[in-house]
C-alpha cells in the first residue's frame, strides 16, 4: 500500500469512527434551543438550521403551488434538500410533497434545481422500466410507503394516465391497494356542524384549516390553498381524500350546534385542532 492509499484509509477510519459518534451526541440534544442569526437559527452546539417556518411554508407550496415553490426556492436554494416533520417521524421534502399529490411540473422543476430522484419521481413520472429495475433488487419495496405513510402505488396512480404503466406493474407484482374508504351520505345537520375555521398547533407551529359545504359536500381547506374532499365514513368520522388521514368531529351532551375540537388521525399533523370561527 502506498503513503498516498495508507493516508486515505486512514482519514476514512477517522471519518467513519466521527460520524458513528453522531446519533449519540444529537440523542441527547435534539429539542435544543434555537436562536435566529442571521437567515439562520443555531441551536446550543452552534449547528446552524433553516427556520421551520421557511422549510413549513416550502414543503406546503410544492404539494401543488409550483409559482410559490420557484419563488421560495429562489430566496433559499438550501430547501431543496430540507424536510419538515408534520408528525413524530413524519418527515417530507418539498419533492415528496410534489410527487405523492401529482404535481408533474413540480416535480420536473425540483429536479431541474437538484432535488432527489427516487422510486416514488418515478412512479408519478411514469418511468416504468426504472421501477422494474428498482424491484428486481428489492421486490418488497413494491408496498413501501411515503409520506404520511401514502405507499408507492398511490403516487403512481396520482401520475395519471402517464403512470398508467407503473401502476399496473406494481399491482402485478403484489401492491397492496390502499382500503377503499366508504362516501356516505352526509345529512345537513352534521354538515353545519362540521363547517368552520380550526386550527391546530405543533412544534410551535401553527395550522389552520377551514371545512367547507359546497352542495351537501364537505371540504377541507388549508391555508386557503389545498383542497381535498371529505369522505364520510359515519359516527362524525371522515377521510381526507387521496390520503390515510382521518377527522373525528368531536360531539358529546354538551356540544352546540358547532363543533368545537376535531381530532386529526394518521394524517398530518396528529392531535386536536379547535374552532377559531365559523
Amino acid at each position: 500500500m502506498t503513503n498516498s492509499q495508507n493516508s486515505r484509509r486512514s482519514f476514512l477510519l477517522l471519518g467513519a469512527a466521527s460520524v458513528a459518534s453522531v446519533p449519540l451526541m444529537w440523542g441527547r440534544q435534539s429539542h435544543a434551543k434555537t436562536t435566529v442569526r442571521g437567515r439562520f437559527q443555531d441551536d446550543q452546539l452552534g449547528v446552524q438550521h433553516l427556520p421551520a417556518d421557511q422549510v413549513f411554508e416550502f414543503v406546503r407550496s410544492a404539494h401543488t403551488d409550483l409559482e410559490r415553490t420557484q419563488e421560495l426556492l429562489t430566496v433559499e436554494p438550501k430547501l431543496i434538500r430540507a424536510t419538515y416533520e408534520w408528525a413524530p417521524g413524519d418527515f417530507e421534502s418539498a419533492m415528496g410533497a410534489a410527487a405523492h399529490s401529482g404535481s408533474v411540473d413540480i416535480v420536473e422543476y425540483l429536479l431541474s434545481a437538484g432535488g432527489s430522484y427516487s422510486i416514488f419521481v418515478a412512479a408519478v413520472l411514469g418511468h416504468v422500466d426504472t421501477v422494474k429495475a428498482f424491484l428486481a433488487h428489492a421486490p418488497d419495496q413494491v408496498n413501501c410507503r411515503g409520506p404520511h405513510g401514502i405507499p408507492l402505488l398511490a403516487h403512481a396512480l396520482a401520475g395519471g394516465e402517464k403512470a398508467a404503466a407503473v401502476a399496473e406493474l406494481l399491482m402485478e407484482n403484489g401492491a397492496e391497494a390502499e382500503e377503499e374508504w366508504s362516501d356516505l351520505e352526509i345529512d345537513a345537520s352534521l354538515a353545519a356542524f362540521a363547517v368552520g375555521k380550526y386550527q391546530i398547533t405543533r412544534s410551535g407551529r401553527t395550522i389552520e384549516f377551514t371545512i367547507a359545504n359546497e352542495e351537501s359536500q364537505l371540504f377541507i381547506i388549508v391555508a386557503d390553498r389545498e383542497k381535498k374532499r371529505l369522505l364520510y365514513q359515519g359516527q362524525n368520522r371522515f377521510a381526507i381524500e387521496g390520503t390515510p388521514a382521518e377527522l373525528i368531529f368531536e360531539q358529546t351532551e354538551d356540544s352546540g350546534k358547532s363543533c368545537e375540537r376535531v381530532l386529526l388521525k394518521e394524517g398530518f399533523p396528529v392531535g386536536f385542532a379547535t374552532r377559531v370561527s365559523d
